[in-house]
């Protein structure tokens, strides 16, 4: 890492506590304005654990409704975006031992 990174970094730590709160109260918005669509699922802060909400991500019943929502989202001028899949779901892997612990797959 560079001198100019670390700073950049260093700077950003002292306002870490304010990053965390405010993303986590994004996620607390998303979850009030779109509680009255069934056809989506968030995904929930594991028990004992502490989520920095870095990205609010959801679930979908199906890519139609997916994409209903990323293109209702776009009209509004709202970001969205398709996640990636995980590793052992990739074509790539597919022949690849799995270690999966039921939180990830």
């Amino acid at each position: 890492m560079s001198n100019i990174s670390a700073g950049i970094g260093r700077g950003q730590m002292l306002a870490l506590d304010k990053y965390i709160s405010t993303r986590r109260q994004n996620y607390v918005l998303y979850k009030e304005r779109l509680k009255e669509f069934d056809t989506i699922r968030f995904l929930d802060e594991p028990k004992h654990h502490f989520s920095s909400r870095w990205l609010t991500c959801v679930l979908t019943e199906s890519f139609s409704k997916r994409e209903e929502l990323r293109t209702f989202f776009e009209k509004e001028n709202i970001e969205t975006k398709p996640l990636w899949k995980p590793m052992h779901q990739q074509p790539i892997f597919k022949n690849v031992p799995k270690y999966i612990n039921g939180i990830s797959g």
